[in-house]
């Protein structure tokens, strides 16, 4: 499985191979297509059952749009705010447990009740806050999986048949208008597929610059960049190792227009969690996570079905 979207794009714009911005545009409209495509497809079935089976005719266009709004929220939602929910549970329930307590407080004290009496209340609205906080965010979570699961399912007659021939087109551009992004052994790096990116398999290919700043369309190695493969640049002995010896090499030898190498600009960002990162890839970020990982890695490892970079 690919990493999750951020992730994967962090990763591409990495990679050192002809046509990048525009197989990366590719990407990106690879994987919006099924959260705009299904949505659509919804709408389009719910009409066409609620109009010719139910015999609602024109009525059946406001129910229809419904059913497409709720998909296109429910996919929003599953994608991010639930992600976000997720990582930031309990900082959501510490929050709403504040205010269970200073309403506790409050109420206490306005009917000028014991000292006592006060801070058990406020002591017990903070506690019973916070178990329901919790215990509704993962019911939540839940909920809008299922309900994500159902509403894929209901427009998967019109969903899937289009997005496997967007997938399909999106994989001829890649072999044959894109030909620079397939490893040694003629494997596509990136293959589409229904979800928009179906795999993400660089395997031990040294194609990733240390930034997008040092990308040269294939040529990065002739100018004296470093490459690095997908399980090095997590490492930061081989990164630090391999950008110094190259440093020194192009200090010595940079141009005008290589000014970013001979000023060691390779300050960048932590592609799991948008962080700056502080010394380059090879470093870790502002809250002292790896290249590649966050304090969550657990959920991200979930997410991509195996451990990655980790150090070798």
């Amino acid at each position: 499985m690919p990493p999750p979207p951020a992730q994967l794009i962090g990763y591409l714009s990495r990679v050192d191979r002809p046509h990048h911005d525009a197989v990366l545009a590719l990407v990106k409209r690879a994987i919006l297509l099924p959260k705009l495509i299904r949505p659509l497809a919804a709408t389009i079935l719910a009409y066409l059952l609620l109009a010719y089976v139910a015999a609602l005719g024109t009525k059946a266009w406001p129910v229809a749009a419904v059913v497409g709004a709720v998909m296109l929220l429910v996919t929003f939602l599953d994608n991010n705010v639930m992600r976000w929910a997720e990582r930031n549970s309990s900082r959501i329930a510490m929050v709403f447990a504040v205010v269970g307590l200073f309403c506790g407080l409050a109420a206490t004290l306005l009917t000028k009740k014991e000292p006592l009496f006060v801070l058990a209340v406020g002591a017990g609205g903070f506690c019973v806050t916070w178990i329901v906080v919790t215990i509704s965010l993962v019911f939540l979570s839940l909920l809008i999986s299922l309900l994500s699961l159902l509403l894929r399912a209901f427009a998967s007659p019109i969903a899937a048949p289009v997005l496997a021939i967007f997938a399909k087109i999106h994989n001829r551009l890649l072999c044959t208008k894109y030909k620079g992004w397939v490893t040694s052994q003629g494997a596509p790096i990136i293959e589409f597929g229904s979800e928009g990116v179906k795999s993400f398999a660089p395997g031990n290919e040294a194609i990733f610059v240390p930034s997008p700043h040092l990308r040269r369309g294939g040529a990065a190695m002739a100018a004296g960049i470093p490459l690095f493969a997908y399980h090095e640049l997590g490492n930061s002995d081989i990164v630090d190792q391999r950008m110094n010896a190259a440093l020194a090499a192009l200090r010595a030898t940079a141009s005008d227009n290589d000014e970013c190498i001979a000023n060691h600009q390779f300050f960048d960002f932590n592609p799991a969690n948008g962080l700056p990162m502080v010394a380059g890839i090879g470093s870790v970020d502002v809250m002292g996570n790896a290249f590649g990982t966050d304090s969550h890695q657990s959920y991200h490892d979930a997410d991509m079905g195996h451990d990655s970079f980790n150090n070798h």
